[in-house]
Protein backbone atom coordinates (compact mmCIF):
# COMPACT_ATOMS: atom_id res chain seq x y z
CA UNK A 1 0.00 0.00 0.00
CA UNK A 2 2.83 2.38 0.89
CA UNK A 3 4.46 1.68 -2.49
CA UNK A 4 1.25 2.49 -4.35
CA UNK A 5 0.94 5.78 -2.42
CA UNK A 6 4.47 6.76 -3.40
CA UNK A 7 3.69 6.10 -7.07
CA UNK A 8 0.52 8.22 -6.84
CA UNK A 9 2.48 11.09 -5.26
CA UNK A 10 5.08 10.89 -8.03
CA UNK A 11 2.36 11.01 -10.72
CA UNK A 12 0.67 14.04 -9.12
CA UNK A 13 3.97 15.88 -8.74
CA UNK A 14 4.87 15.09 -12.36
CA UNK A 15 1.59 16.57 -13.61
CA UNK A 16 2.07 19.70 -11.49
CA UNK A 17 5.66 20.18 -12.65
CA UNK A 18 4.55 19.63 -16.26
CA UNK A 19 1.90 22.34 -16.04
CA UNK A 20 4.30 24.76 -14.35
CA UNK A 21 6.94 24.05 -17.00
CA UNK A 22 4.42 24.76 -19.78
CA UNK A 23 3.41 28.11 -18.28
CA UNK A 24 7.02 29.11 -17.69
CA UNK A 25 7.94 28.09 -21.23
CA UNK A 26 5.08 30.14 -22.69
CA UNK A 27 6.11 33.21 -20.71
CA UNK A 28 9.75 32.70 -21.71
CA UNK A 29 8.87 32.39 -25.41
CA UNK A 30 6.55 35.38 -25.50
CA UNK A 31 8.65 37.75 -23.42
CA UNK A 32 12.19 36.73 -24.27
CA UNK A 33 12.38 34.98 -27.64
CA UNK A 34 9.87 37.40 -29.20
CA UNK A 35 11.77 40.16 -27.41
CA UNK A 36 8.69 42.26 -26.83
CA UNK A 37 8.33 43.08 -30.55
CA UNK A 38 4.89 41.53 -30.91
CA UNK A 39 1.80 42.10 -28.88
CA UNK A 40 1.11 38.48 -27.96
CA UNK A 41 -1.70 37.80 -25.50
CA UNK A 42 -1.33 35.23 -22.76
CA UNK A 43 -4.41 33.42 -24.04
CA UNK A 44 -6.27 33.51 -27.38
CA UNK A 45 -5.23 34.42 -30.93
CA UNK A 46 -1.71 35.44 -31.94
CA UNK A 47 -1.86 38.32 -34.46
CA UNK A 48 1.18 38.61 -36.75
CA UNK A 49 -0.51 40.87 -39.31
CA UNK A 50 1.56 43.97 -38.59
CA UNK A 51 5.07 42.60 -38.11
CA UNK A 52 5.88 39.25 -39.67
CA UNK A 53 4.63 39.52 -43.22
CA UNK A 54 4.38 42.24 -45.82
CA UNK A 55 1.62 40.29 -47.57
CA UNK A 56 -1.92 39.59 -46.36
CA UNK A 57 -2.43 39.84 -42.62
CA UNK A 58 -2.51 36.49 -40.86
CA UNK A 59 -4.29 35.48 -37.68
CA UNK A 60 -3.26 32.06 -36.42
CA UNK A 61 -6.01 30.46 -34.37
CA UNK A 62 -4.76 26.90 -34.23
CA UNK A 63 -2.56 24.50 -36.12
CA UNK A 64 -5.18 23.87 -38.80
CA UNK A 65 -6.72 27.28 -39.45
CA UNK A 66 -5.20 30.43 -40.96
CA UNK A 67 -7.47 33.46 -41.55
CA UNK A 68 -6.50 35.96 -44.29
CA UNK A 69 -7.71 39.48 -43.57
CA UNK A 70 -9.76 40.71 -46.54
CA UNK A 71 -8.72 44.36 -46.28
CA UNK A 72 -5.03 43.47 -46.51
CA UNK A 73 -5.64 41.15 -49.43
CA UNK A 74 -7.66 43.78 -51.32
CA UNK A 75 -4.90 46.35 -50.81
CA UNK A 76 -2.27 43.86 -51.94
CA UNK A 77 -4.27 43.03 -55.08
CA UNK A 78 -4.75 46.69 -56.01
CA UNK A 79 -1.05 47.39 -55.57
CA UNK A 80 -0.11 44.41 -57.72
CA UNK A 81 -2.27 45.48 -60.70
CA UNK A 82 -1.96 49.25 -60.52
CA UNK A 83 1.06 49.52 -62.83
CA UNK A 84 -0.70 47.32 -65.40
CA UNK A 85 -3.34 49.98 -66.02
CA UNK A 86 -3.10 53.08 -68.20
CA UNK A 87 -5.26 56.11 -68.94
CA UNK A 88 -6.51 57.14 -72.39
CA UNK A 89 -6.42 60.92 -72.83
CA UNK A 90 -7.43 63.43 -75.48
CA UNK A 91 -4.23 64.79 -77.01
CA UNK A 92 -3.50 68.41 -76.12
CA UNK A 93 -2.41 70.90 -78.79
CA UNK A 94 0.88 72.52 -77.87
CA UNK A 95 1.90 75.87 -79.44
CA UNK A 96 4.53 75.63 -82.18
CA UNK A 97 7.11 78.04 -83.57
CA UNK A 98 7.59 78.90 -87.22
CA UNK A 99 9.93 75.93 -87.83
CA UNK A 100 7.29 73.49 -86.54
CA UNK A 101 9.25 72.87 -83.36
CA UNK A 102 7.43 72.96 -80.00
CA UNK A 103 7.45 76.47 -78.57
CA UNK A 104 9.43 77.03 -75.41
CA UNK A 105 7.03 78.66 -72.95
CA UNK A 106 8.48 81.48 -70.85
CA UNK A 107 5.89 80.91 -68.14
CA UNK A 108 3.79 78.03 -66.90
CA UNK A 109 0.59 77.46 -68.87
CA UNK A 110 -1.77 74.92 -67.36
CA UNK A 111 -3.35 74.20 -70.76
CA UNK A 112 0.00 72.85 -71.95
CA UNK A 113 -0.16 69.96 -69.48
CA UNK A 114 -2.43 66.95 -69.09
CA UNK A 115 -4.85 67.03 -66.19
CA UNK A 116 -4.44 63.53 -64.78
CA UNK A 117 -8.11 63.48 -63.71
CA UNK A 118 -9.43 64.08 -67.26
CA UNK A 119 -9.00 60.59 -68.68
CA UNK A 120 -11.38 59.34 -71.36
CA UNK A 121 -11.12 55.68 -70.38
CA UNK A 122 -9.10 53.13 -68.45
CA UNK A 123 -6.99 50.63 -70.34
CA UNK A 124 -5.46 47.30 -69.29
CA UNK A 125 -2.08 46.21 -70.69
CA UNK A 126 -2.47 42.81 -72.39
CA UNK A 127 0.89 42.44 -74.16
CA UNK A 128 4.38 43.47 -73.14
CA UNK A 129 4.92 45.24 -76.48
CA UNK A 130 2.09 47.73 -75.99
CA UNK A 131 -1.37 46.32 -76.75
CA UNK A 132 -4.12 47.67 -74.47
CA UNK A 133 -7.77 46.70 -74.10
CA UNK A 134 -10.51 49.11 -73.02
CA UNK A 135 -14.21 49.67 -73.39
CA UNK A 136 -14.97 51.87 -76.39
CA UNK A 137 -15.65 55.28 -74.85
CA UNK A 138 -16.84 56.97 -78.07
CA UNK A 139 -18.43 54.78 -80.75
CA UNK A 140 -18.51 57.66 -83.26
CA UNK A 141 -14.71 57.86 -83.46
CA UNK A 142 -12.96 56.04 -86.28
CA UNK A 143 -9.88 53.92 -85.68
CA UNK A 144 -7.78 56.57 -87.43
CA UNK A 145 -9.15 59.36 -85.20
CA UNK A 146 -8.42 57.32 -82.09
CA UNK A 147 -4.81 56.81 -83.14
CA UNK A 148 -4.32 60.45 -84.17
CA UNK A 149 -6.18 62.38 -81.47
CA UNK A 150 -5.45 60.43 -78.27
CA UNK A 151 -2.47 59.42 -76.15
CA UNK A 152 -1.76 56.86 -73.44
CA UNK A 153 -0.49 57.88 -70.00
CA UNK A 154 0.96 55.28 -67.65
CA UNK A 155 0.65 55.33 -63.88
CA UNK A 156 4.18 56.72 -63.57
CA UNK A 157 3.23 59.73 -65.72
CA UNK A 158 4.83 58.80 -69.05
CA UNK A 159 2.94 59.92 -72.19
CA UNK A 160 2.88 57.56 -75.19
CA UNK A 161 1.67 58.03 -78.75
CA UNK A 162 -0.75 55.55 -80.33
CA UNK A 163 0.17 53.93 -83.63
CA UNK A 164 -2.83 51.65 -84.11
CA UNK A 165 -6.41 51.28 -82.87
CA UNK A 166 -8.78 48.37 -83.58
CA UNK A 167 -12.48 48.68 -82.75
CA UNK A 168 -14.56 45.53 -82.27
CA UNK A 169 -18.06 46.69 -83.12
CA UNK A 170 -19.76 43.50 -81.95
CA UNK A 171 -18.57 43.72 -78.35
CA UNK A 172 -17.64 47.42 -78.08
CA UNK A 173 -14.12 46.45 -77.03
CA UNK A 174 -11.34 48.72 -78.16
CA UNK A 175 -7.76 47.58 -78.73
CA UNK A 176 -4.97 50.16 -78.83
CA UNK A 177 -1.28 49.73 -79.59
CA UNK A 178 1.33 52.09 -78.13
CA UNK A 179 4.48 53.06 -80.01
CA UNK A 180 7.92 51.82 -79.05
CA UNK A 181 7.40 50.11 -75.71
CA UNK A 182 8.97 46.91 -74.43
CA UNK A 183 8.61 44.78 -71.32
CA UNK A 184 5.41 46.35 -70.06
CA UNK A 185 3.79 44.50 -67.13
CA UNK A 186 0.85 42.47 -68.39
CA UNK A 187 -2.59 41.77 -66.94
CA UNK A 188 -3.41 38.08 -66.44
CA UNK A 189 -6.80 36.80 -67.64
CA UNK A 190 -8.98 34.73 -65.33
CA UNK A 191 -10.24 31.40 -66.63
CA UNK A 192 -13.98 31.02 -67.13
CA UNK A 193 -13.98 28.39 -64.38
CA UNK A 194 -12.69 31.01 -61.93
CA UNK A 195 -15.70 33.30 -62.47
CA UNK A 196 -18.37 31.92 -60.16
CA UNK A 197 -21.24 33.24 -58.06
CA UNK A 198 -20.20 34.40 -54.59
CA UNK A 199 -16.67 35.29 -55.67
CA UNK A 200 -15.24 38.55 -54.28
CA UNK A 201 -14.31 41.06 -57.01
CA UNK A 202 -12.68 44.48 -57.07
CA UNK A 203 -13.78 47.25 -59.44
CA UNK A 204 -10.94 49.73 -59.96
CA UNK A 205 -10.94 53.04 -61.85
CA UNK A 206 -8.22 55.41 -63.03
CA UNK A 207 -8.35 57.53 -59.87
CA UNK A 208 -7.41 54.43 -57.82
CA UNK A 209 -10.84 54.29 -56.24
CA UNK A 210 -12.02 50.76 -55.66
CA UNK A 211 -15.29 49.01 -54.87
CA UNK A 212 -15.21 45.56 -53.29
CA UNK A 213 -18.22 43.55 -54.40
CA UNK A 214 -19.16 39.97 -55.23
CA UNK A 215 -20.55 38.10 -58.21
CA UNK A 216 -24.21 37.25 -57.76
CA UNK A 217 -24.83 35.70 -61.17
CA UNK A 218 -25.31 36.33 -64.86
CA UNK A 219 -28.08 37.85 -66.93
CA UNK A 220 -28.92 37.27 -70.56
CA UNK A 221 -29.86 40.26 -72.67
CA UNK A 222 -31.52 37.94 -75.22
CA UNK A 223 -34.45 36.22 -73.57
CA UNK A 224 -34.97 33.36 -76.02
CA UNK A 225 -33.31 33.33 -79.44
CA UNK A 226 -29.56 33.91 -79.35
CA UNK A 227 -26.80 34.43 -81.91
CA UNK A 228 -23.91 32.02 -82.34
CA UNK A 229 -21.65 34.99 -83.08
CA UNK A 230 -22.38 37.56 -80.35
CA UNK A 231 -22.34 37.10 -76.57
CA UNK A 232 -25.58 38.13 -74.91
CA UNK A 233 -24.79 37.37 -71.26
CA UNK A 234 -23.49 39.90 -68.75
CA UNK A 235 -21.93 39.57 -65.32
CA UNK A 236 -23.94 40.83 -62.33
CA UNK A 237 -22.31 42.00 -59.11
CA UNK A 238 -23.96 42.80 -55.79
CA UNK A 239 -23.14 46.54 -55.81
CA UNK A 240 -24.50 49.12 -58.23
CA UNK A 241 -21.40 50.96 -59.49
CA UNK A 242 -21.58 54.73 -59.85
CA UNK A 243 -20.81 56.58 -63.07
CA UNK A 244 -17.25 57.07 -61.77
CA UNK A 245 -16.74 53.39 -62.55
CA UNK A 246 -17.90 53.45 -66.17
CA UNK A 247 -15.11 51.79 -68.18
CA UNK A 248 -13.56 50.41 -64.99
CA UNK A 249 -11.81 47.05 -64.73
CA UNK A 250 -12.91 44.15 -62.49
CA UNK A 251 -10.42 41.79 -60.86
CA UNK A 252 -10.55 38.82 -58.54
CA UNK A 253 -8.42 38.63 -55.40
CA UNK A 254 -5.68 36.85 -57.36
CA UNK A 255 -5.19 40.00 -59.43
CA UNK A 256 -6.63 38.44 -62.60
CA UNK A 257 -8.97 40.45 -64.79
CA UNK A 258 -12.49 39.00 -64.91
CA UNK A 259 -14.34 41.69 -66.87
CA UNK A 260 -14.77 45.24 -68.12
CA UNK A 261 -17.55 47.53 -66.98
CA UNK A 262 -19.22 49.89 -69.41
CA UNK A 263 -22.03 52.36 -68.87
CA UNK A 264 -25.14 51.18 -66.97
CA UNK A 265 -23.14 48.45 -65.21
CA UNK A 266 -22.97 46.28 -68.32
CA UNK A 267 -20.08 44.01 -67.33
CA UNK A 268 -18.62 41.83 -70.07
CA UNK A 269 -16.57 38.99 -68.71
CA UNK A 270 -13.09 38.09 -69.84
CA UNK A 271 -14.22 35.07 -71.87
CA UNK A 272 -15.84 37.45 -74.34
CA UNK A 273 -12.55 38.87 -75.55
CA UNK A 274 -9.90 36.16 -75.06
CA UNK A 275 -10.13 34.87 -78.63
CA UNK A 276 -10.23 38.45 -79.93
CA UNK A 277 -6.79 38.96 -78.41
CA UNK A 278 -5.56 35.79 -80.12
CA UNK A 279 -6.87 37.03 -83.47
CA UNK A 280 -5.41 40.47 -82.86
CA UNK A 281 -1.92 39.14 -82.17
CA UNK A 282 -2.03 36.84 -85.21
CA UNK A 283 -3.51 39.28 -87.72
CA UNK A 284 -3.36 42.75 -86.07
CA UNK A 285 -7.08 42.93 -86.73
CA UNK A 286 -10.26 41.43 -85.26
CA UNK A 287 -11.56 38.36 -87.06
CA UNK A 288 -14.45 37.05 -85.00
CA UNK A 289 -15.51 33.46 -85.58
CA UNK A 290 -18.94 33.21 -87.23
CA UNK A 291 -21.21 30.23 -87.65
CA UNK A 292 -24.04 32.54 -88.65
CA UNK A 293 -27.03 30.95 -86.91
CA UNK A 294 -29.70 32.04 -84.45
CA UNK A 295 -30.70 29.39 -81.96
CA UNK A 296 -32.63 28.44 -78.83
CA UNK A 297 -30.59 26.88 -76.05
CA UNK A 298 -32.63 23.74 -75.32
CA UNK A 299 -31.00 23.16 -71.94
CA UNK A 300 -32.69 26.36 -70.74
CA UNK A 301 -36.13 24.79 -71.35
CA UNK A 302 -37.97 22.55 -68.91
CA UNK A 303 -39.68 19.42 -70.17
CA UNK A 304 -43.22 19.33 -68.68
CA UNK A 305 -43.20 15.52 -68.68
CA UNK A 306 -39.89 15.41 -66.78
CA UNK A 307 -38.89 12.49 -68.98
CA UNK A 308 -35.58 13.78 -70.30
CA UNK A 309 -33.05 16.59 -70.05
CA UNK A 310 -32.95 18.65 -73.23
CA UNK A 311 -29.59 19.42 -74.82
CA UNK A 312 -28.37 21.11 -77.94
CA UNK A 313 -29.03 24.31 -79.91
CA UNK A 314 -32.22 24.45 -81.98
CA UNK A 315 -31.76 26.61 -85.09
CA UNK A 316 -34.66 29.09 -84.96
CA UNK A 317 -35.83 32.42 -86.34
CA UNK A 318 -35.32 35.58 -84.30
CA UNK A 319 -37.78 38.47 -83.84
CA UNK A 320 -36.91 39.66 -87.36
CA UNK A 321 -37.74 36.29 -88.87
CA UNK A 322 -34.09 35.41 -89.55
CA UNK A 323 -32.47 32.10 -88.64
CA UNK A 324 -29.21 32.69 -90.54
CA UNK A 325 -26.97 35.69 -91.02
CA UNK A 326 -25.94 36.91 -94.44
CA UNK A 327 -23.33 34.55 -95.95
CA UNK A 328 -23.87 32.13 -93.07
CA UNK A 329 -21.31 29.27 -93.08
CA UNK A 330 -23.89 27.02 -91.39
CA UNK A 331 -26.47 27.63 -94.13
CA UNK A 332 -23.85 27.11 -96.81
CA UNK A 333 -23.00 23.73 -95.21
CA UNK A 334 -26.66 22.63 -95.50
CA UNK A 335 -28.08 23.23 -92.02
CA UNK A 336 -31.74 24.33 -91.94
CA UNK A 337 -34.28 25.75 -89.49
CA UNK A 338 -35.30 23.09 -86.96
CA UNK A 339 -31.95 21.29 -86.92
CA UNK A 340 -30.58 20.67 -83.43
CA UNK A 341 -26.81 21.16 -83.16
CA UNK A 342 -25.57 18.66 -80.58
CA UNK A 343 -21.77 18.69 -80.87
CA UNK A 344 -19.07 20.99 -82.25
CA UNK A 345 -15.71 19.20 -82.59
CA UNK A 346 -16.91 16.60 -80.04
CA UNK A 347 -17.84 19.33 -77.52
CA UNK A 348 -21.40 18.69 -76.40
CA UNK A 349 -23.79 21.65 -76.50
CA UNK A 350 -25.47 21.68 -73.09
CA UNK A 351 -26.16 23.91 -70.09
CA UNK A 352 -22.42 24.27 -69.41
CA UNK A 353 -21.42 24.81 -73.05
CA UNK A 354 -23.84 26.94 -75.01
CA UNK A 355 -23.31 27.30 -78.74
CA UNK A 356 -22.05 30.91 -78.57
CA UNK A 357 -19.24 30.14 -76.12
CA UNK A 358 -18.17 27.07 -78.05
CA UNK A 359 -18.08 28.85 -81.44
CA UNK A 360 -16.33 31.90 -79.98
CA UNK A 361 -13.57 29.71 -78.58
CA UNK A 362 -12.40 29.35 -82.20
CA UNK A 363 -11.10 32.02 -84.57
CA UNK A 364 -12.17 32.90 -88.09
CA UNK A 365 -10.85 30.40 -90.61
CA UNK A 366 -11.03 27.38 -88.30
CA UNK A 367 -12.79 24.30 -89.65
CA UNK A 368 -15.14 22.50 -87.28
CA UNK A 369 -17.20 19.31 -87.37
CA UNK A 370 -20.86 19.83 -86.43
CA UNK A 371 -23.14 16.99 -85.41
CA UNK A 372 -26.86 17.68 -85.60
CA UNK A 373 -30.23 15.98 -85.37
CA UNK A 374 -32.91 16.42 -88.07
CA UNK A 375 -36.24 14.59 -87.85
CA UNK A 376 -34.77 12.19 -85.29
CA UNK A 377 -31.76 11.29 -87.45
CA UNK A 378 -28.19 12.36 -86.76
CA UNK A 379 -25.99 14.00 -89.37
CA UNK A 380 -22.51 15.54 -89.58
CA UNK A 381 -21.24 18.52 -91.61
CA UNK A 382 -17.88 20.24 -91.88
CA UNK A 383 -18.01 24.03 -91.56
CA UNK A 384 -15.31 26.64 -92.04
CA UNK A 385 -16.03 29.48 -89.63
Amino acid sequence: MQGKSNILVIIVLSVIFGLVSGVVGSIYTKSYLMNGVYNIPFFGEIDFSDKITSGPGLIIRDAKKVVVEQNSKVEETINSINNKLVGIFKKISLPVEANNQPAQPHRLKVDDYYNIANEQALGSIITSDGWIIAKNFNASLTEEELAEDFVIISKDGHVYDIDKAVDDQASLFLFIHVKEVRDWPVIEFADDSEIISGQIVIALNWEDRAVVSSIIGFKDTEARVKSSDIFSDRLIISDQLSSDFDNSVLFNLSGKIIGLNGADNEIEQVGHFKTLVKSLLMNETIKRASLGVNYINLSSLVNPDNTETLRGALIAKDANGLAFSKLSPAKAAGLIVGDIITYVNNIEINKDNNLTYVIQSFIAGDKVSIRFVRDGKEGVVEVQL
